[in-house]
C-alpha cells in the first residue's frame, strides 16, 4: 500500500480516536452533571421531607394550641376570648405553611424522579451510579417520603375547617357544655345502629360513640368496605356533632402481630368516615406472663398509628397508671390524644379526689372518665343498681363539677347495652 495512503488512513483513525475521546469526556461531563442534578434533587427531596413534617407537627402544635384556648374560652368568657381569636389566626397560619410544604414537597419529589428516570433510560450511563441514584431515590421514597406522606394522609382540612368553623360558633357557657357530656362505649355495632336513636336523653347528651364490631361484622367491612345502616349513623352523628371512635379492644394490639393487623383494617375503618380510634387495652387482659410487655407495646402501637394516620388515638387506661408519670408522658409523646380514665368508682367524690390531681398534673392531654354501669359488678363500682335515671343524675353532677377544667373531656360509661339493661 503506498505510503502516502497509510498516512492518511493513520490521520484518519486519529481524528476519530480523538472524536472518540471527545465523546466520551462530554459523556462523562454529561453523567457526573446529571448525578449531581440528581442527587441535589434528592437533597432537596429530604430537606422538603423533614420541612413538611416538621409544619405538620406545628399544625398539630396550634390545633392542640386553639383547643385550650377555645375551651378556656368557653369556661372563662372574658379575657380568654381574645387568646381563642390569636390561636385561631395562628391554626389559619399553620395551616397555610403546611400546604405550601406540601406543595413544595411534591414537586421535589416530581424532580428527583424526572431525573432518575433520565439517567435509567441512558443506557450508556455507568451502571453502578445509575443503580446507586436509583437506589437512593427509591430509599427516600420508601421510608422517609412515603412515612411523612403516610402521616399526613388524616384530612388536615377538616380539622383546621372544624376548628375554625367551632371558632364562629357563639362561646358556650359551662352549663351548656355539661348539657352534651356523655361518650358510649358499645360493643356490637348492628344493634347500636339499629336502636341508638329511640332514647331521646341519648341522642341529645352524646358528644361521642365509642362503636364496636363483631368478628363477622368486621370480616363484611373488609370484605364490603360497608355495613348495613353505619354510613347513615355516622353521616347523622357528624350533623349532631357526635364523634365517633372505632373501638377495638384485643389485647394482642400491643404485639408485633396485633399492630400489623390493626394496620390492615384502619384505612377501611377511616375510609367509613370514624374520626378516630379507642384502643381498649388494658395491662390485665394480657396473661400473666406477658403484662411485662403492655407497656413498650402499646407505646408502640400508638406511635405506629400516628405515624401512619395522624387520626386522633383514645386509650382506654385504669386510672393506677397514671402514678407512672414517664409512662404518660411516654404516651403523650407517642402520639395520644385522649386518655378515657377508668375509675370505677360510684362514689363521686372519691372520683374527683381520683383524677383532679390528674387533670391539674396533664393539663395537655384531653381526658374524659369511663364510668361502669354493667351488672356483674358490685354497687361500688357500678352505677347498675340505681338505674339510667339516677345513674344520669350522678354523671351529670360528676361533669358539672368538673367543667372548669378544660381538658375535662366528659362521662364515659360502659356500655350502651348495660345501660339499657338497668331499670329506669
Amino acid at each position: 500500500m503506498p505510503i502516502d495512503i497509510l498516512h492518511e488512513r493513520s490521520v484518519i483513525h486519529r481524528e476519530k480516536a480523538a472524536l472518540i475521546d471527545q465523546a466520551q469526556l462530554s459523556l462523562r461531563k454529561a453523567q457526573l452533571k446529571a448525578n449531581q442534578d440528581t442527587q441535589i434533587a434528592l437533597n432537596n427531596v429530604q430537606k422538603s421531607d423533614m420541612d413538611t413534617i416538621a409544619s405538620w407537627r406545628q399544625l398539630e402544635a396550634a390545633f392542640s394550641a386553639w383547643q385550650i384556648a377555645h375551651l378556656r374560652a368557653q369556661a372563662i368568657p372574658d379575657d380568654a376570648i381574645e387568646k381563642d381569636l390569636k390561636k385561631t389566626y395562628l391554626l389559619y397560619q399553620a395551616a397555610i405553611n403546611y400546604s405550601y410544604s406540601q406543595e413544595l414537597l411534591a414537586k421535589n419529589i416530581i424532580h428527583a424522579e424526572n431525573f432518575e428516570g433520565k439517567l435509567s433510560a441512558n443506557k450508556l450511563i455507568d451502571k453502578e451510579q445509575s443503580e446507586t441514584s436509583n437506589i437512593q431515590l427509591e430509599n427516600i421514597q420508601n421510608n422517609n417520603v412515603n412515612s411523612a406522606l403516610n402521616s399526613l394522609k388524616h384530612n388536615w382540612k377538616k380539622v383546621v375547617q372544624a376548628a375554625l368553623y367551632l371558632g364562629h360558633k357563639p362561646i358556650k357557657t359551662i352549663s351548656n357544655r355539661s348539657a352534651k357530656i356523655y361518650g358510649w362505649y358499645t360493643w356490637n355495632a348492628a344493634d347500636f345502629i339499629r336502636e341508638w336513636h329511640n332514647n331521646e336523653k341519648f341522642l341529645y347528651q352524646t358528644r361521642r360513640v365509642e362503636l364496636s364490631f363483631t368478628p363477622s361484622q368486621m370480616q363484611t367491612i373488609m370484605e364490603l368496605h360497608k355495613l348495613p345502616g353505619l354510613a347513615n349513623f355516622l353521616e347523622k352523628a357528624k350533623d349532631m356533632g357526635i364523634t365517633v371512635n372505632w373501638l377495638i379492644g384485643e389485647p394482642d394490639l400491643v404485639t408485633a402481630n396485633g399492630r400489623r393487623k390493626l394496620m390492615q383494617w384502619l384505612p377501611a375503618i377511616y375510609a367509613l368516615g370514624f374520626d378516630g380510634v379507642d384502643l381498649d387495652v388494658e395491662r390485665s387482659q394480657l396473661p400473666k406472663n406477658k403484662q411485662n410487655i403492655w407497656k413498650s407495646g402499646i407505646i408502640k402501637t400508638i406511635a405506629v398509628i400516628h405515624s401512619e394516620t395522624g387520626r386522633p388515638i383514645t386509650l382506654t387506661i385504669n386510672y393506677k397508671e397514671f402514678k407512672n408519670k414517664n409512662l404518660i408522658n411516654q404516651l403523650i409523646g407517642a402520639g395520644l390524644s385522649n386518655a378515657a380514665i377508668m375509675i370505677y368508682i360510684s362514689n363521686p367524690n372519691r372520683v374527683k379526689q381520683i383524677v383532679i390531681p390528674i387533670l391539674q398534673k396533664y393539663s395537655n392531654l384531653s381526658i374524659s372518665i369511663v364510668q361502669s354501669i354493667e351488672p356483674g359488678l358490685p354497687a361500688v363500682e357500678s352505677l347498675y343498681p340505681q338505674g339510667q335515671s339516677a345513674a344520669m343524675t350522678h354523671w351529670q353532677n360528676l361533669s358539672r363539677s368538673l367543667n372548669a377544667f378544660p381538658n375535662f373531656d366528659g362521662i364515659d360509661i360502659q356500655s350502651w347495652e348495660d345501660f339499657y339493661k338497668a331499670k329506669p
